[in-house]
């Protein structure tokens, strides 16, 4: 059974001086944040204390997106300075963006819903 304390873990690894403020509750928010994306997009639905393992790789990525932001948008780590340029940081964030992206539209695929921001066709008779 994987929960949201288990994926927390993985996120703390994937991420080198997370600060202080980002408990591991806060990290649990995150998690429990992406967890409802992912309800609402794909229309599963599943508990955050028996993650499926088919979720747990897209909740680390996008709670590590959100770490990273936090850590971009306060210019802060643990030694309380960005050992990285903000536009590096945003970079790393665009890449596991793509990646979340691809993941979920798999997820969606795969559910048989296609989710599309293109306007609905309609037929003129």
């Amino acid at each position: 059974m994987t929960g949201k304390s288990d994926l927390v873990s993985n996120v703390e690894n994937r991420v080198d001086a997370i600060p202080s403020a980002l408990t591991s509750s806060v990290i649990q928010e995150y998690i429990e944040d992406s967890h409802l994306d992912i309800e609402r997009d794909t229309g599963d639905s599943f508990s955050t204390s028996d993650i499926p393992t088919k979720y747990q790789s897209i909740l680390v990525d996008m709670a590590v997106i959100k770490v990273l932001d936090y850590m971009v948008t306060h210019n802060v780590s643990a030694g309380g300075a960005l050992n990285i340029s903000a536009a590096d940081m945003n970079k790393k964030i665009d890449r596991i963006r793509v990646k979340v992206d691809k993941a979920m539209q798999t997820l969606i695929r795969t559910k048989g819903s296609i989710k599309t921001s293109e306007p609905e066709e309609t037929e003129d008779y």
